[in-house]
């Protein structure tokens, strides 16, 4: 369902969906997720806080309309935790929810006690404490849970948050600030009887029949006449999203997973797959100058994603593509330093199955190596390593090439219909197990995951 066909369905007096009456007579305004939520800033530059996954958080519908949601303190998504190189996260969650969670930190790289394993997750009524260290490029990064089997509703149903990490880079570059950088975590939803989301796994399917930016349906932002800095998290259990504006207003991408980009790239649309981000730099002016309303869009649904007004005013737009830092290529693969995995059906990497108490495979540290990841057919699978992050080489098959938007550093990469992607990889971090799987969350919890070992 689009959004006009939302709003007009729903003001012609009554949306019924699935046994309930819900009443929308118009968007709702884009929710901006609050800052670092319980956060105290020391003087040993430890950010430290609390932090709460629960089933209080509300999905707004518009005209005051609300469903239950999952959230974190309260709301979906849950507060942005803005940190700074060298800071070190000190962060208390408790688990108000009925059923096991854990939190992993996707995107960045802590140590494998700290990174929210399976393995690691805690009971309902219980807390675990997250301290580790941030060493690594400015970018957008988020949590979410990882409990094995669980992970797909619980994220579905509200339980994610955005991590934006600065650095001194990123601050020369005089980007968008304040009112004029948006954060967007992208998901979906679908009506169930009375005043909740319905949840159906499927492993097939993208499910949900509408749009969801913030934990709102269909909203709508004034923006100023400023460039605009969109920072974007497919949060999505499945649905890959097929990013533009319409009409066309010009966009690039300044930055992805791992961080700023080597070089700033024009692009007309972007496509994300579960667990992706995207950093772009928009110009709210149309390429005639005109400043009308507009519609960041997905074009693979027909779904208006936010209505954006232009209210005037702010400064006059800059350069849609900045001097951005240069990113190292990492060093050539040694002979045999080369692994391939076939992710078959929607289950099986090499043909097996996750065990928690099985090791996949082992990993030299700090050797660089070639990685080959192969579709055998099916649905889209968005690939993501634990521990670090990669650069992407090569596509063969399907798309064929490297996209603009998977220059640089990434830790998670789309895998489309019998394409091989080829990435290379280093381990230098810290070593201990880690996770590599399929991002279309079901898949993962259906078992398309291996543990590995990081030797020391």
């Amino acid at each position: 369902m689009n959004r006009r066909r939302f709003v007009q369905t729903a003001g012609a007096g009554i949306l019924t969906v699935a046994g309930g009456l819900w009443a929308c007579q118009g968007s709702p305004t884009l929710p901006i997720p609050e800052t670092r939520v319980g956060f105290k800033r020391l003087r040993r530059r430890e950010a430290r806080g609390a932090l709460t996954a629960g089933m209080d958080a509300a999905i707004e519908l518009g005209d005051d309309r609300r469903i239950e949601a999952w959230g974190y303190d309260g709301s979906t998504p849950g507060p942005v935790l803005r940190l700074r190189r060298g800071d070190t996260l000190d962060l208390t969650v408790r688990n108000a929810l009925s059923q096991e969670t854990t939190v992993h930190w996707h995107g960045l790289l802590p140590p494998p006690e700290m990174d929210g394993h399976p393995a690691d997750s805690f009971a309902p009524g219980s807390t675990r404490r997250y301290v580790f260290p941030i060493d690594q490029r400015a970018g957008l990064s988020w949590y979410h849970p990882h409990p094995h089997r669980r992970v797909a509703e619980q994220v579905y149903r509200g339980l994610a948050g955005p991590i934006l990490i600065t650095d001194g880079q990123e601050d020369a570059l005089g980007l968008p600030p304040g009112a004029d950088e948006h954060v967007l975590i992208l998901g979906d939803g679908e009506l169930g009887a009375g005043s909740s989301l319905r949840y159906r796994s499927g492993t097939s399917s993208d499910r949900g029949g509408f749009p969801l930016v913030n934990g709102a349906a269909y909203p709508e932002a004034r923006i100023s006449g400023s460039l605009q800095r969109l920072r974007i998290v497919n949060a999505a259990r499945a649905r890959v999203f097929e990013l533009g504006t319409r009409p066309e207003r010009p966009l690039a991408v300044i930055g992805n997973d791992g961080g700023l980009l080597d070089r700033a790239q024009r692009v007309d649309r972007v496509t994300l797959g579960p667990g992706e981000r995207v950093d772009l730099l928009m110009d709210p002016r149309s390429p005639a100058g005109d400043t009308g309303p507009f519609d960041l869009w997905c074009f693979r649904t027909s779904w208006s994603l936010v209505a954006f007004n232009v209210l005037g005013g702010g400064r006059k737009p800059g350069d849609l593509l900045p001097d951005t830092p240069p990113v190292a290529p990492l060093p050539e693969p040694a002979p045999g330093a080369e692994r391939t995995f076939r992710f078959e059906g929607h289950s099986r990497i090499n043909g097996t199955r996750f065990r928690m108490d099985q090791t996949a495979f082992r990993v030299p540290f700090g050797r660089t190596e070639r990685w080959h990841f192969r579709s055998s057919g099916g649905t889209p699978h968005p690939i993501h390593v634990h521990g670090a992050h990669f650069q992407v080489e090569s596509r063969r098959g399907g798309r064929g090439r490297v996209l603009p938007w998977e220059r640089g550093w990434k830790d998670t990469v789309l895998l489309l219909n019998r394409e091989e992607v080829s990435v290379r990889i280093r381990f230098d971090r810290y070593p201990g197990r880690y996770l590599l799987h399929c991002h279309r969350l079901e898949h993962e919890d259906e078992g398309m995951m291996l543990n590995f070992e990081v030797e020391a």
